[in-house]
């Protein structure tokens, strides 16, 4: 069985087990990579989701989005993968309905330059999702400075605000809270690009054998596992 790094920080006295613990790696972050410059106007792009899965909550997230207070430019939804046709169908015809053409379904995979180009221009990332998912994304909008928004009932949420990010909930869009949608500081920005690398970089770790490790690690335990199969198998062939 495998239990994803958050839940096992946030949850470690309900999994009495031998599991091996081992830091999550998602490989370097750039300290001179540029920030998201301030959105034109108070003209924001959002991303929506990281796929077309279910879990990610899309239509509740488009309701906060329609009724908050955002100028927004365009919302690009990734749709790619991860979900059903009916579903999509379902989340684009919502878009559609509640945000018009503003709402960018992707429905196909992007050359990466494209893909890239995309990310690039949204000032503001949401992942509506209550289990963990969408890491890599997370933490490329945290490292460059979008303002990131969660499910306020998610692992993600508690997880990020436990260890000092900068980071809001999808109830923060709520129009009556505030009359334009909250944006980190460039302060804020910087903070949270420290705690990405603090806790998610590899820092000159050579990850090829940061994995032999994990793989010879599991050895011992496979093999007592193998042997104590074959001393039942002889004891039931007696």
């Amino acid at each position: 069985y495998f239990l994803g790094s958050v839940e096992s920080e946030l949850f470690p006295d309900l999994f009495k087990t031998k599991a091996l613990d081992w830091k999550v790696i998602y490989g370097s972050f750039c300290d001179n990579e540029n920030f998201v410059e301030d959105p034109t106007d108070g003209i924001v792009n959002v991303l929506l989701g990281n796929s077309g899965n279910i879990s990610n909550n899309h239509i509740d997230a488009l309701k906060a989005l329609t009724a908050s207070s955002i100028k927004l430019g365009q919302c690009f939804c990734p749709l790619s993968y991860g979900g059903s046709t009916r579903s999509n169908s379902k989340i684009i015809e919502k878009g559609h309905q509640l945000l018009g053409n503003r709402f960018i379904p992707l429905v196909d995979f992007l050359p990466l330059t494209v893909y890239r180009k995309m990310l690039a221009s949204c000032q503001v990332v949401i992942m509506n999702q209550i289990r963990q998912q969408a890491l890599g994304n997370i933490l490329w909008a945290l490292n460059t400075g979008r303002t990131v928004y969660f499910n306020p009932q998610g692992l993600l949420s508690k997880y990020f605000k436990r260890h000092g990010f900068h980071v809001f909930d999808l109830t923060d869009l709520n129009a009556k809270k505030h009359k334009t949608i909250p944006l980190i500081t460039r302060s804020q920005a910087e903070i949270n690009r420290l705690k990405v690398r603090e806790h998610w970089t590899d820092n000159g770790l050579d990850l090829e054998n940061k994995l032999r490790q994990i793989i010879d690690s599991f050895t011992p335990q496979i093999a007592a596992g193998r042997a104590s199969a074959r001393a039942q198998l002889r004891r039931r062939g007696r």
